[in-house]
């Protein structure tokens, strides 16, 4: 089966995000809302890594931890095709990937958890920090204080028109690299999958996705994988029926 029909791709593609992003993607979409850019994370991110660079001492692994917030904070795609953009929702034709990036972190959001590593950081150093910058930073931390846990999405026959790479090119080009990877019987190598992302530029519903909980196996064979199940509840509210099923099981080396 070809990738493209009628405008839509015809195999699954999946978002990771955080039960903290759910109540904004259902009433809204992927896509729908940047709660990064209303929460102004990027902006405030700027002034933490200012602060911390006046006034905390830099061992190797913070300085480490400090090139990474300011990537993030530059928002842009590095020579290296590395994308540190955020607040745009994204897609993924691999599962892997989705599940990857929704166990990222505690918030499933490099930018979110950047903003909060740091505020962290600034707080246990007893940095006295601008009561402007505290009073602008309150609404991320009373989001961040949410009910957290990942959430991988799976959505069907999405529409190619809303829809670039991940750098902002041409999504034609990743169809066109994985498809001859799709058999007659629809089975596709993970590993190449992993290359067709996508960024979402117009709202998709949810209304018909399956939403599964990723939950971490108690245990694992290999110290090298970690081994996650991806749950999918069968209840009206999809997290906290008892009644549910394991779709999934991935393993992240």
């Amino acid at each position: 089966m070809p990738l493209l029909v009628d405008g839509k791709i015809t195999i699954p593609l999946y978002h990771g995000t955080n039960l903290l992003f759910y109540d904004s993607i259902m009433q809204y979409g992927l896509g729908g809302r940047n709660l990064i850019k209303e929460l102004r994370v990027i902006d405030l991110l700027h002034d933490l890594i200012g602060i911390c660079e006046d006034s905390l001492a830099a061992d190797e692994d913070w300085i480490l931890r400090m090139q990474c917030a300011k990537l993030i904070a530059s928002q842009e795609v590095t020579g290296g095709v590395f994308n540190f953009r955020h607040g745009s929702a994204y897609l993924a034709a691999s599962i892997e990937k989705a599940v990857r990036y929704a166990v990222s972190s505690e918030f499933s959001s490099e930018a979110l958890a950047h903003f909060m590593m740091l505020w962290g950081r600034l707080l246990d150093s007893h940095v006295t920090l601008p009561p402007t910058l505290e009073t602008s930073s309150r609404p991320i931390l009373e989001f961040a204080s949410g009910r957290k846990g990942p959430l991988v999405f799976q959505l069907n026959q999405v529409a190619i028109a809303g829809l670039t790479t991940e750098e902002g090119g041409d999504p034609s080009a990743s169809l066109n690299f994985i498809e001859p990877l799709v058999s007659g019987e629809n089975s596709v190598y993970e590993d190449f999958l992993g290359v067709a992302n996508f960024e979402i530029h117009e709202p998709i519903s949810v209304a018909d996705a399956s939403i599964f909980r990723v939950l971490r196996d108690p245990s694992n064979d290999s110290a090298y994988a970690e081994g996650y199940s991806l749950v999918l509840d069968r209840e009206e509210s999809p997290f906290d029926g008892a009644t549910a099923e394991v779709v999934h099981r991935i393993r992240l080396a």
